[in-house]
């Protein structure tokens, strides 16, 4: 908190303004926002003479915003009092001015928040430029300005580049005893290695933190609840339960002092986790019933059926059921899961589809689970009862569904990890697909299953190898730069209102959420007159960069090799080797 302005404490109402100052924490959102800007209205004048003081005014306005509101609405406003105050530091200050490198490192954190990684980045490396210079000696800022880059590029899927900034952030916070970095840095340490699969490095970092003197209880039931995630990895399944249940114990306890939602909320994330224990042991009363209990918080704290958590514990309900055989009541909580990602999904049958080109999903990556669980247990009936072909064509249309999904979500990424990520986590999906539309072929005779069953083995890295290269070409086909800047911008506010979308549903506002959905289908419609223009002026371009990239035709292929010469082509899945 800034200290009162000497000259400005001797102005007519600087008891107003010292007021204002001391009761900073105390004021409701709305009260503290208003008065900031009556400060800065009635002493436009004073601060015309006294720009340093003007720039903490607005600094301290935007946190302030930023502090009250997570709404597209609130980030703008807090964006544009940050950028002034930088502006006003600027213009007064010089170049690596500890308040300047303050700005800088609070519109980073600003950016993260509301999921704009890059410019998150951006404005994360002129900190840590400034901070590199010669004769700067802000330990303590370095620390955290490494932390926000290592949890930006983790957030991209670049987790070489994280795990770098987040380690050099815990060397510092050592060096410099300061133990709130270092809690924040060994916890990204743990979730980075995690991301990873090198369970025992994340176990290393996150006892570490469990071992922090006088560690606050948010932070060590964090550290028992990522415990357990890595001990449930691990199938170290007592181990796993027992750091859930620490959790919970810690959570309830500071839910009955504090009454925070946020408490509660991950009371319910615990009692989901303990459900996934006693499925894993086979424990299917006790897994029901943490299930329920998690769901009854999660409906009773977001007011709504619409969220990605209700999804996965809707999810986590079918494999109770699945894992006992019951297939049709694993479906219908499969189905549930679906729905509650997409809001206008109605289905008429258990085996409807959502129609991605109509229906906008909340979490098209947490789609995925119940999905894919929904088109193996359709298959599970098959197998069950041979006869059933109407069980097995589900299947087949399910892991159609999931191809068209996979296919968009794949293009949505920008990262080269995250779509190589993207593939390890489908490869159990495309592995079953592969053998339902080979079963189809066996009973039916179709060579089109035959074909499927190929271009499913092939959606592997070398497509996604090839994505990346036309990507990258594209770039280089004399586009105007401004051509470029129109689609980034089309492409950010489609994410923008899909954000809206998502947190809207949440609130339950009709007007809103119909508001939105007009607002996307004609940003949609504009997207795709972008891209029909560059069809037309632009070919190369647009075939390099939107071109979907098939799998070749197994005939056509064949047709291509020499009578001397053999092809043999492997899909490596889980189980099976085709």
């Amino acid at each position: 908190m800034f200290a009162i302005h000497p000259l400005f404490a001797q102005e007519q109402d600087s008891v107003e303004v010292q007021q204002l100052i001391d009761a900073y924490d105390e004021m409701d959102c709305d009260t503290a926002i208003q008065k900031y800007l009556q400060i800065l209205k009635k002493k436009a004048t004073f601060f015309q003479q006294e720009k340093e003081w003007d720039s903490d005014i607005h600094f301290e306005l935007a946190s302030k915003i930023y502090d009250c509101g997570d709404s597209e609405m609130a980030y703008k406003e807090a964006l544009h009092y940050h950028q002034k105050a930088l502006e006003l530091r600027q213009s007064i200050l010089r170049d690596n001015h500890p308040k300047i490198i303050d700005s800088h490192i609070a519109l980073s954190i600003l950016h993260q928040n509301f999921e704009s990684f890059p410019q998150a980045i951006k404005s994360g490396l002129q900190a840590a430029t400034l901070l590199e210079q010669p004769g700067v000696n802000e330990p303590s800022m370095q620390s955290m300005v490494y932390l926000v880059l290592g949890r930006a590029y983790e957030e991209t899927g670049d987790l070489k580049t994280a795990l770098e900034y987040s380690e050099q952030a815990l060397n510092l916070s050592v060096k410099n005893n300061d133990e709130v970095i270092q809690t924040a840095a060994l916890n990204d340490l743990g979730l980075i290695y995690f991301a990873y699969k090198d369970f025992p490095n994340a176990l290393q970092y996150y006892k570490k933190m469990e071992a922090q003197p006088d560690l606050p209880s948010h932070n060590l039931a964090d550290c028992h609840h990522n415990l357990g995630s890595v001990y449930l990895e691990m199938d170290r399944l007592n181990l796993a339960l027992q750091h859930f249940e620490r959790s919970k114990s810690i959570n309830t306890q500071l839910y009955e002092e504090e009454q925070y939602p946020e408490d509660r909320l991950k009371i319910a994330e615990n009692l989901e986790n303990e459900g996934i224990v006693y499925t894993r042991k086979k424990q299917y009363t006790k897994a029901a019933q943490r299930f329920k209990a998690s769901m009854k918080i999660l409906k009773e704290e977001l007011q709504t059926k619409y969220h990605p958590d209700i999804g996965g514990c809707m999810d986590n309900m079918g494999d109770v059921y699945f894992n006992q055989a019951n297939y049709p009541k694993a479906i219908s909580f499969y189905q549930k899961g679906v729905q509650s990602l997409i809001p206008d999904f109605e289905p008429a049958e258990q085996h409807s589809n959502p129609d991605f080109q109509k229906m906008i999903c909340l979490d098209p990556y947490s789609l995925l689970e119940p999905l894919a669980s929904k088109a193996q247990s359709f298959y599970k009936i098959y197998q069950q009862d041979p006869q059933n072909q109407k069980a097995l064509n589900h299947a087949f249309a399910g892991y159609e569904n999931l191809d068209t999904l996979i296919t968009q979500i794949r293009q949505g990424f920008q990262e080269a990890d995250s779509r190589y990520a993207l593939i390890e986590k489908t490869i159990p999906i495309y592995e079953q697909a592969i053998e339902v539309a080979q079963e189809l072929y066996r009973t039916n005779n179709k060579p089109f299953f035959l074909k499927r069953a190929y271009q499913f083995s092939s959606k592997n890295k070398a497509i996604v190898l090839l994505e990346g290269l036309n990507d990258e070409n594209a770039k280089y086909n004399n586009i105007p730069d401004e051509l470029i800047q129109e689609e980034l911008d089309l492409r950010k506010k489609n994410m923008q209102l899909e954000a809206q979308f998502y947190d809207t549903q949440i609130s339950g506002n009709a007007l809103q959420i119909d508001s939105l959905k007009n607002q996307l289908f004609y940003n949609r419609r504009a997207y795709a007159r972008f891209i029909q223009k560059l069809e037309t002026d632009y070919p190369r371009y647009h075939e390099l960069k939107y071109g979907f990239i098939q799998a070749p035709d197994p005939q056509k292929l064949q047709s291509q090799i020499p009578d001397n010469a053999l092809l043999i082509e492997y899909f490596i899945g889980e189980k099976q080797i085709y």
